[in-house]
């Protein structure tokens, strides 16, 4: 049974040690049971300047986002998360270089990225900073 879900929903431990889980093989997982599978991708995107466009040639959801500040920020930096035409996610930059700012909330009404669409990273006011954004690639 390489790398399937039991009837249950639980992954045994040997199928991971023995590399049964790839992503590829969760044959059973049922959608419409609420049941989607999939390895966490942390997309990293240092911005320093304008909006950054990313072309993602799978589909995907965003599931959460955070940025490490290199540089202080003031109460009118943001770094705002895109589908290329609406919002996900917003994420406020007040603080000190340094410190890890995490979006507030993610909009699950435009968090799925299209294969080949766009996610555009967008800073406001002189937000810098690595930015990491957590995707699962889905069906």
């Amino acid at each position: 049974m390489r790398g399937t879900l039991r009837g249950n929903g639980h992954l045994r431990q040997q199928d991971i040690m023995h590399g049964a889980v790839d992503g590829h093989h969760l044959s059973n997982a049922d959608a419409s049971a609420g049941i989607d599978c999939g390895i966490p991708l942390v997309i990293r995107v240092t911005i320093t300047g304008p909006a950054v466009t990313l072309s993602i040639p799978f589909r995907c959801q965003v599931l959460d986002s955070w940025v490490i500040l290199s540089a202080a920020g003031g109460a009118s930096d943001t770094i705002t998360l895109t589908n290329g035409s609406d919002d996900i996610a917003e994420i406020n930059c007040n603080g000190s270089d340094k410190d890890i700012k995490a979006a507030d909330s993610i909009d699950d009404d435009f968090n799925t990225i299209a294969k080949d669409g766009s996610l555009v990273v967008t800073p406001a006011s002189g937000a810098v900073g690595l930015v990491n954004i957590l995707v699962i690639k889905v069906a």
